[in-house]
């Protein structure tokens, strides 16, 4: 095939999805964290409402669960031989004590680790340790020796002690983690309380100076104050192919196969770029489900392939970055708290005091979806129609749905061809459309991610012949109209 029929093909491909289809979900068990309040309980099950879900979750009891009460407290709370179990800092520089993100009071069990979902479950806690003295704030680890960590205003203190199954009620905060199938999970550990929570996803319901009421769910408005130099982002949908060289990226690896660490490729689940907090913020690893995987903070060296150069102590490698096929790349920009507004979505992160304010050190505007939520569907509508008239090789329905400074970058045979504006467009269509007509024969798999004013389109689609066509599709809501403004095509 020739270059020039080449990229008229690619060009209505990869534009232009078929008709949409939602990527497979893995079947059977899974591990989940999940975290809610509770709607009913008896005395073998949980019906809970998962934070940011939109369907209650079925939590399965058995003689072996156990229940612990998690309720917030102060270091103040904290005494000279108390059973604690401490998270900080992994690697403090040399001679120095590592910071305490939280500390468990009680011999309870480590929490939950991750978050499903967008829910808000918890980290884990380290070893059991007994406290040796307060200042400076020193454990003992049996086996390990003495730590020393330094408290400060964001480390969190919560005490755990054991209740039974009769002691849950309608309306408790819990957190579960356990094996999920459909929307059951089965778990052995059942943590209630208003410390399990460390973020809430939700609409503003009224704001005030530093301060505003979250609607999350179903559920009762919960009041959250913003502390002390609270970090408050606003994230769009963005792409890879924003990337520039430079940027420093935040990227939360999948929780299952490659990238986990070393110098092997990083699989991405999520890539936040733009104003990425100092150190990557570790709530950047719970914000969209992040469920699993672990943080990787660096900065682009190169956008293609897509590679990031990353500090592992002194030093220094060039690792490069792959996207899973459900990945996001959320570009963070600056939000002010008095540009909050009711209804708007947010997302808090940081911890619940003991009268039920959540105490937010960071708050991410905007909310950003992908799959077949309803969010989802104009969007996808939007790309559709562009695809029947392609197919009914109707030109000027087609380019309708094009902004009229629309960018086309074709990627082919490693050199990049540019289509500038709706001419560029129409000429390479109208010289090629019988071919372009019948690469429609090819049925593309279609995700989209949208925050409601932006969405990324991506579609991947096998010609006959074998050809792989890989597209994604930057569209924005413009005069309440989706329109598709840049879109790149790669053909594999």
């Amino acid at each position: 095939m020739k270059i020039a029929k080449l990229l008229a093909a690619l060009l209505a491909v990869c534009v232009c999805a078929a008709q949409a289809q939602a990527p497979a979900q893995r079947q059977g068990q899974r591990m989940a964290s999940i975290t809610g309040k509770v709607v009913t309980a008896s005395a073998d099950s949980l019906e809970i409402a998962p934070i940011g879900g939109r369907q209650s979750v079925t939590v399965q009891l058995s003689a072996d669960t156990r229940f612990e009460r998690v309720e917030p407290a102060s270091f103040q709370d904290v005494k000279v031989g108390d059973t604690v179990r401490v998270t900080g800092q992994r690697r403090p520089a040399q001679n120095q004590a590592a910071a305490a993100s939280r500390i468990q009071i009680g011999d309870g069990g480590p929490a939950t680790t991750g978050a499903a979902g967008g829910q808000g479950a918890r980290g884990g806690f380290g070893a059991p340790a007994t406290v040796k003295s307060l200042d400076p704030f020193t454990v003992t680890v049996e086996g390990s020796g003495d730590r020393t960590y330094t408290i400060g205003p964001d480390t969190e203190v919560v005490r755990v002690s054991q209740i039974s199954a009769a002691d849950v009620k309608p309306g408790d905060w819990v957190s579960v983690t356990g094996t999920r199938e459909g929307q059951t999970v089965s778990t052995r550990i059942v943590r209630v309380g208003p410390g399990v929570v460390n973020s809430l996803s939700g609409a503003i319901a009224s704001t005030s100076k530093g301060a505003f009421a979250l609607r999350v769910g179903n559920s009762d408005e919960t009041q959250v104050k913003l502390t002390d130099g609270a970090v408050l982002l606003r994230q769009n949908v963005s792409s890879a192919t924003d990337l520039g060289a430079g940027e420093l990226v935040a990227i939360r690896t999948q929780a299952t196969g490659a990238g986990g660490g070393g110098q092997s490729d990083i699989e991405a689940s999520a890539i936040y770029v733009g104003e990425v907090p100092e150190g990557g913020a570790s709530w950047l690893g719970t914000a969209r489900g992040g469920a699993g995987g672990r943080m990787i903070i660096g900065s682009v060296s190169k956008t293609n392939p897509l590679t990031v150069r990353t500090r592992q102590g002194q030093n220094q490698t060039r690792r490069q970055v792959r996207l899973a096929p459900n990945a996001t790349v959320v570009r963070l920009t600056p939000a002010y708290s008095f540009d909050l507004a009711p209804g708007e979505r947010v997302s808090v992160f940081g911890r619940m005091s003991a009268d039920g304010t959540f105490l937010a050190r960071a708050v991410m505007v905007g909310r950003i979806v992908s799959g077949n939520a309803p969010d989802t569907a104009e969007p996808r509508d939007a790309v559709e129609a562009i695809r029947k008239a392609i197919a009914a090789k109707d030109l000027d329905s087609a380019l309708n749905g094009f902004d009229d400074k629309a960018l086309v970058i074709v990627n082919v045979s490693g050199q990049t061809f540019n289509l500038d504006g709706k001419d560029a467009i129409r000429g390479a269509f109208s010289q090629y459309a019988d071919d372009v007509s019948k690469l429609y024969s090819a049925q593309p798999e279609v995700t989209v991610t949208t925050d409601g004013q932006s969405a990324i389109v991506r579609t991947v689609s096998v010609t006959g012949d074998g050809t792989r066509l890989v597209a994604e599709s930057l569209l924005r809501r413009i005069d309440g109209t989706w329109k598709v403004v840049r879109s790149v095509q790669t053909i594999e």
